[in-house]
């Protein structure tokens, strides 16, 4: 299987409406995809023409909604929370810059700080690192899709824990259901005359969403914080289609020394 479109479909929930973006001077224009077949092949051709691409981290329900500006006027949108179907799958984005106290000075330093944040809060490490050519992209991929009501208050949780514990992921992705991040299989051109790759550096098997869901709970508790309460909302079939769509996976244990010294 092509190495992207088998990343994301560990990240991806298995239906619904996904996006392929790129970057366009400040913007970043999305195309509504309706595979996950296709959201790989249109980041592989935006990148192959030299242009940085980028997926969405959830599977989205219509192709448009209508937003309304502060001024009243009425405009179409894709790519808002309110859109997303459902997601497979935590992450944060490490990024890495030298000098700035609010990220890491390296990838070998992001790493060892991830294994420091996950022992000293008892959850699992991430089961898919990635580089993302500077920094590092770190996702809890589970087993079944979940709402987004349901990833939420989870996700806001893992932000406080990283607040408590001084982890420095960049807070406005971790709760960001409608994320755009970088593919595995194409290249990050922050320096253009030096792209660098969006690769795996570990995978490991993917997570049960209660048990997780168990660990950041408990983790929150032993700092004094718990989760916000879910939203409610009509219940969707995504039993069944988590049970059609069900992929197994057979991976070694995944080391937190052996992440460290990858990076």
């Amino acid at each position: 299987m092509n190495p992207t479109v088998a990343f994301l479909k560990r990240i991806l929930p298995p239906t619904g409406l996904y996006i392929a973006a790129r970057k366009v001077g400040n913007g970043f224009p999305a195309v509504v995809c309706d595979s996950i077949e296709e959201v790989a092949m249109r980041v592989l051709d935006y990148d192959q023409q030299g242009i940085t691409s980028y997926h969405a981290v959830a599977a989205f329900l219509e192709r448009e909604v209508e937003s309304v500006n502060a001024r009243g006027e009425k405009y179409m949108q894709v790519r808002v929370q309110r859109n997303v179907r459902a997601l497979r799958a935590f992450f944060m984005d490490l990024d890495v810059a030298d000098g700035d106290s609010n990220k890491f000075s390296s990838q070998s330093e992001a790493c060892d700080e991830l294994w420091r944040f996950s022992k000293e809060t008892g959850l699992p490490l991430p089961n898919l690192i990635i580089s993302s050519g500077y920094g590092v992209h770190v996702y809890y991929t589970l087993t079944n899709e979940i709402q987004r009501e349901t990833w939420k208050p989870i996700a806001d949780g893992l932000k406080t824990l990283c607040a408590k514990y001084k982890f420095r992921a960049d807070p406005a992705c971790t709760g960001d259901a409608a994320r755009i991040l970088r593919s595995v299989g194409t290249f990050n051109r922050k320096d253009p005359q030096n792209p660098r790759p969006v690769e795996i550096i570990m995978e490991g098997p993917d997570l049960d969403f209660a048990e997780f869901q168990a660990k950041v709970t408990a983790a929150l508790k032993a700092c004094g914080e718990k989760l916000t309460e879910a939203v409610r909302k009509a219940a969707i079939p995504t039993d069944a289609i988590n049970q059609e769509f069900a992929v197994t996976h057979d991976f070694p244990p995944c080391s937190a020394r052996k992440v460290a010294d990858r990076c």
